[in-house]
């Protein structure tokens, strides 16, 4: 088990959580050197540079460019704007304080104009005569607030521009805070989907039913060199439908960009930290117990982390000592994890923050009526793995636009319940820790693995096609080209024990 629960960590957890407020993002420039946490700013589309820009005895962010010039295409001083890039997402009711001067010798006013990622304009109030900082008027800097709206809840990105004509808008300080206490700390490029298990395998000793899929699992992988908390986590299994009535990428792409349609979600159970150490795995699964002298593969789950209590008496093998995998959404009554053989399987792991009672429901596509699924936001997604259907491999089977996952990934053998994994290649090793490949692309950053027992990785690839004689081959696992299982062969081309194998 990965899980460390000491007294030093709650302790520290709880005063991390003391504080009232959280800094989401900041930016001052004291003595001409810019401090900047939670994000970065740019000046784009303008004349000169506007990003930490001299005034009187300040260093600023001057907003000279004019809302009506934002969308610009050609560079000016007019079209001038900023562009600030936050670390995690924003929330509704975040606060964006501005603290900002004017300086003229004439009664003017100026404002900041924003807009957020979805599109939602804000303005802020004006900088008049009292935060004119001219001998004239004898002002100082001032703050004014602008409230996050609901709209642009998830949301990272935010342009500002000087909105109300007047006078140019100088900066001083500028922060986005959060009532409520400290955030958990992102998990994006530290945890990702490892090895998912999700094809079956055959009964040891000709026992039946042959068909077994009791051992099946998805292992999460600590990916990074530090201890994360996983608590809270959750896990969607996308739509697994038939080509007609799946919602594809392409689908989603039309009618709700950025999201994708899953048809279950499951959570870890929140509450309490759940830490898992560098290069560790969360393995969860529908029975946690040894498989290994009951089916193919040597899988042995007994020292699972987490177990999705199913009542069906398919999935009932459960262990009292493993914690139970929460099931928050599904469709109809499945209430175990329903992993598709051969796929698709599409994976996404979205942040403990996640506002999965607010998602949208849908049926299947074209359906108006059957299974209720549930659409949910990619933007802050932690992983995405697209697992697509092994006989008819095609990006047309994606369930995950190209920005959370650029490619696709599935098991080789031509069969079904073939004992066979998918997981990532092992990029590096560093001491005693594997770093697994994570380039955004599961064509590239999956291989398949014969070794399906888990928190293994690089062992067990199935490679191209070998040649070996008919004296060498062993009745065990042999399929041929259309999947059918074989109990001899003749010369010609065979899946052996999940490899491609030229028998002569």
């Amino acid at each position: 088990m990965k899980k460390i629960f000491t007294t030093a960590t709650l302790a520290l957890l709880s005063i991390m959580g003391m504080s009232a407020q959280t800094t989401i993002y900041s930016w001052e420039s004291p003595q001409g050197t810019p401090i900047e946490t939670g994000g970065t700013i740019a000046y784009v589309n303008g004349d000169g540079d506007r990003l930490n820009y001299p005034q009187a005895d300040y260093w600023t962010i001057c907003l000279n460019g004019k809302k009506a010039n934002m969308n610009d295409e050609t560079a000016s001083a007019n079209a001038g704007k900023m562009v600030i890039t936050l670390d995690q997402p924003l929330k509704a009711g975040d606060k964006i304080d501005i603290t900002a001067f004017i300086n003229k010798d004439s009664s003017k006013k100026a404002s900041a104009y924003l807009v957020f990622e979805n599109k939602t304009a804000v303005e802020s109030e004006a900088f008049s005569d009292e935060s004119n900082i001219n001998a004239a008027f004898g002002g100082s800097p001032t703050t004014k607030t602008i409230t996050v709206p609901e709209a642009e809840a998830g949301t990272k990105t935010i342009t500002m521009t000087r909105g109300q004509a007047g006078t140019n808008l100088f900066i001083t300080k500028l922060t986005i805070t959060r009532e409520g206490g400290s955030e958990t700390p992102s998990l994006n490029g530290k945890l990702v989907i490892g090895k998912v298990f999700y094809v079956g395998s055959i009964r040891l000793n000709g026992a039946t039913p042959k068909n077994y899929m009791k051992h099946l699992y998805i292992e999460l992988y600590n990916n990074s060199a530090e201890t994360v908390d996983v608590a809270g986590l959750y896990i969607a299994l996308a739509n697994s439908d038939v080509a007609a009535n799946a919602w594809t990428a392409t689908d989603m792409a039309a009618e709700h960009p950025d999201s994708a349609v899953v048809k279950q979600i499951f959570q870890i159970p929140a509450g309490a930290p759940v830490l898992v150490e560098a290069g560790k795995s969360v393995v969860i699964t529908n029975c946690a117990i040894d498989h290994s002298e009951i089916a193919e593969g040597n899988v042995n789950l007994s020292d699972a982390d987490f177990e999705a209590k199913s009542a069906n008496n398919a999935f009932a093998d459960h262990s009292e000592s493993v914690p139970e995998l929460t099931l928050v959404k599904t469709f109809g009554t499945t209430d175990f994890i329903n992993f598709l053989n051969p796929g698709p399987d599409g994976i996404v792991l979205l942040p403990a923050d996640t506002d999965i009672a607010g998602c949208p429901e849908t049926f299947a596509k074209g359906k108006d009526k059957g299974n209720i699924y549930y659409i949910v936001p990619l933007k802050n997604s932690i992983d995405c793995v697209d697992i697509v259907k092994q006989k008819t491999p095609s990006a047309d089977d994606k369930r995950f636009a190209e920005a959370y996952d650029a490619g696709f990934t599935c098991t080789t053998d031509p069969g079904t319940f073939t004992c066979q994994a998918v997981a990532r290649k092992v990029a590096s090793v560093e001491g005693d820790r594997k770093v697994l490949k994570d380039t955004n692309n599961s064509s590239d950053d999956f291989e398949v693995l014969s070794n399906v027992e888990p928190r293994v990785y690089g062992e067990g690839v199935v490679t191209g096609i070998q040649t070996i004689s008919t004296k060498t081959v062993e009745s065990n696992s042999i399929f041929n080209l259309q999947g059918q299982r074989m109990n001899s062969v003749q010369k010609g081309l065979y899946i052996i024990n999940g490899k491609k194998v030229m028998v002569k």
